[in-house]
């Protein structure tokens, strides 16, 4: 749950940390035994153990190790992360206790028979407006945090989301499931 807080928390503060990633790759990518299906363009820009970024541009600096300029037009990305105790209900205190304003709640049955909670949010504060959508697996320990990737000051951030709310769901959709990993 920790790991959740600080990422709904530090959701904006992306456009500031989004340089800083490892390559790219495309296509399907296996992670925990769980296969995404990558829309084209999009890559990979982290992985850890207990962490998998993608995102539809190429983050982080660039093979010569300078800094990437700022990719143009909109960046949106998904961060899968391994929270092993995370339930729904964790999710929503969280977000109540944020001022979040819940736009939907609803239950998926994904690939393999797997359950699922999509949660489509925003959060308005005198920093912040985001929207942005957490999917939660706890049958795998997964969260997903889907979101766009504004440039400071950009107020843009709610709108991109929902231009790409199509493209998240579809990779969302697009999960197969192996057997669990066990830690």
């Amino acid at each position: 749950m920790r790991n959740a807080v600080r990422r709904v928390l530090a959701g904006v503060l992306l456009s500031t940390v989004f340089l800083t990633g490892c390559g790219g790759e495309d296509g399907p990518v296996v992670w925990r035994n769980i296969t995404v299906d990558l829309p084209d363009g999009w890559v990979v820009f982290e992985r850890t153990a207990t962490t998998l970024s993608v995102a539809n541009v190429p983050l982080g600096p660039l093979d010569s190790g300078d800094e990437r300029p700022a990719p143009e037009g909109d960046v949106v990305a998904m961060f899968f992360s391994y929270e092993p105790d995370t339930l729904p209900g964790d999710w929503l205190a969280l977000l109540e206790a944020n001022g979040a304003e819940l736009e939907a709640e609803q239950q998926l049955i994904l690939a393999n028979d797997v359950p699922a909670t999509q949660l489509v949010y925003r959060l308005t504060d005198e920093f912040t407006d985001i929207r942005e959508m957490v999917v939660l697996i706890p049958s795998r320990g997964v969260v997903i945090l889907a979101q766009p990737v504004p440039l400071a000051g950009d107020p843009s951030g709610p709108d991109v989301f929902l231009a790409y709310i199509d493209t998240f769901m579809r990779i969302v959709e697009s999960l197969s499931f192996g057997a669990p990993v066990t830690d």
